[in-house]
């Protein structure tokens, strides 16, 4: 049986740092609920790093979990 992700996160430092960018003029009550998100984040994740990574880690990630396929990822911003 194969095992299919239909929901997979993960952040662009990039964007995130446009959008704090942004938040900080514009809505900074957003910028707060960002951070929080970041910080439980580091709940679930071995390293924020984690949620960046699209690459090689993730790949070893899923091989440990035995996920064959991964369907899309999704833009988280915090």
């Amino acid at each position: 049986m194969k095992i299919i992700t239909i929901e997979e996160h993960y952040r662009s430092a990039n964007v995130s740092k446009k959008m704090d960018e942004i938040n900080a003029t514009t809505n900074p009550e957003q910028k707060q609920t960002n951070k929080a998100g970041l910080e439980m984040a580091k709940n679930f994740l071995s390293s924020t790093d984690d949620i960046e990574d699209v690459g090689e880690r993730r790949i070893k990630f899923m091989d440990e979990a035995g996920i064959d396929i991964l369907s899309t990822l999704n833009l988280v911003n915090f």
